[in-house]
């Protein structure tokens, strides 16, 4: 009656209970009267005798085929749900990356027009808030799917919050209000994922700068506790703005969950923010809270994460600090089938002063990085002709590029996305739209180090 698949596992099941006398219970198929075998919830209780011996077996066997069908099309439909997250990221991502690329250009130009200066400062603005949502969004999804991944090393907590500060300050006093910033002189090392914990520091900034009124003050301080075991990092982010109804204070950090707004909803946002930092802390073996007195009253949200142990200060790392040198000639050669996000990136690497070229096919590229030498290759993924995977192979089996730099930016940007561009042979992963800054470092990093 059991279906092959299950039947070793059902006997074994039994076995067990008769062995033990624990309840039996299990899921299995079994052949239905006409001939199709259906899924069925079996179930068995030991009768047992004044003495306490097992006597006999009482069993149920109850048919769950319909419950069985409709978990099997949820799971259909949320592995669906993801690859169509998946797909939407990819494809905003890819009219971000020249969007923000053309205003860095913008920018670096310059021009006393104070209309265009205001317009430039728009379009970087709202296009920076547009990816964010992006990456919230996928976030979300791989926090509830459980595959959400850390790359945890020895870092400096103090650099890490002034960098990420550094980035929202135009975006923070660009809406007319005060940045204030209080960090400790000396280092606090943490073991934390630098990309992550800046994710975290930046959703608590964006979120304290749409709920204060101009004029307003956000804070962000870093200091450790006193007394108490493990003497744990207090970062915290502190606003003058509308505060937090008390009966909501229980609730914030919920995913999904969005403070009242009116029928404008001019504060936007999908709920997502911090549910998201309460996981980042949460898998840095942290604790979140947030205070507020009352409603207009200005909100607290303070992070709480675990220094390294030990009385001799770690090594700590911290990618942002080092200075973007210029490109005194250094050759990239950059390959991007998006022929507007390859021109816009072409144009701020050269007035960093690098050599570009640019190729938009992975045969092209391939043929001309093997006539040109660049010390730096930076390609898209999903080109026509040859992918960048292969692309990227067929660099590194070429001896002559052995100390060649190799950099993917994609809008792809799940864990398995990032383990197949290392395993291709690229040097490292970045999710589009890419931060110049963030680029323009990676490049002047030394060799691959293969």
């Amino acid at each position: 009656m059991f279906h092959p698949d299950d039947q070793q596992r059902a006997w074994a099941h039994w076995r067990h209970s008769l062995a033990t006398g624990d309840p039996y219970e299990i899921e299995c198929r079994l052949r239905h009267y006409s001939g199709e075998y259906r899924w069925v919830l079996g179930r068995a209780l030991p009768i047992r005798n004044a003495e306490g011996s097992i006597k006999r077996w009482f069993g149920t066997c109850t048919d769950i085929d319909a419950m069985k069908s409709a978990e099997e099309a949820l799971k259909r439909a949320d592995r669906q749900k993801d690859e169509f997250l998946a797909i939407l990221a990819h494809e905003l991502r890819n009219p971000l990356a020249p969007i923000l690329s053309a205003t860095a250009i913008l920018k670096a130009r310059g021009g006393n027009d104070a209309m265009n200066q205001r317009q430039r400062e728009v379009i970087g603005q709202q296009a920076k808030h547009m990816a964010r949502l992006v990456a919230d969004l996928l976030d979300v999804s791989r926090l509830q799917r459980g595959t959400y991944t850390l790359e945890q090393e020895p870092l400096d907590l103090v650099l890490v919050v002034q960098n990420c500060v550094d980035d929202y300050r135009e975006m923070v006093e660009g809406q007319g209000l005060e940045l204030e910033l209080n960090v400790p002189a000396t280092a606090l090392p943490v073991n934390g994922d630098r990309v992550r914990l800046r994710q975290a520091l930046g959703n608590l900034l964006s979120n304290a700068t749409k709920f204060t009124p101009r004029g307003g003050v956000v804070a962000v301080y870093l200091r450790t506790a006193e007394a108490g075991g493990g003497r744990p990092a207090i970062h915290s982010v502190r606003d003058t703005g509308a505060g937090i109804p008390l009966e909501a204070l229980s609730t914030i950090w919920e995913i999904f969950v969005q403070r009242k707004q009116d029928m404008a909803r001019s504060k936007g946002g999908l709920g997502l923010g911090l549910g998201l930092v309460k996981g980042i802390v949460e898998m840095h073996g942290g604790s979140v809270s947030a205070t507020s007195a009352r409603e207009g009253c200005g909100a607290e949200f303070t992070l709480n994460l675990p220094i390294l142990a030990g009385s001799a200060c770690p090594t700590v790392t911290s990618a942002s600090t080092a200075a973007v040198s210029n490109g005194s000639g250094r050759r990239i050669f950059l390959i991007e089938d998006n022929r507007d996000a390859g021109e816009t990136l072409q144009t701020p690497l050269e007035l960093h002063g690098y050599e570009v070229q640019l190729a938009f096919n992975g045969r092209e590229g391939l043929e001309a990085a093997g006539h040109w030498k660049p010390s730096v290759v930076r390609r898209d993924l999903g080109l026509p002709g040859l992918s960048g995977h292969e692309v990227a192979e067929a660099l590194r089996g070429d001896a002559t590029m052995k100390e060649l730099r190799l950099i993917a930016i994609s809008g792809y940007v799940q864990p398995t996305d990032m383990a197949r561009s290392r395993a291709a042979g690229f040097d490292c992963h970045l999710g589009k739209p890419v931060d110049l800054h963030r680029l323009l470092q990676l490049i002047n990093e030394p060799g691959s180090g293969r």
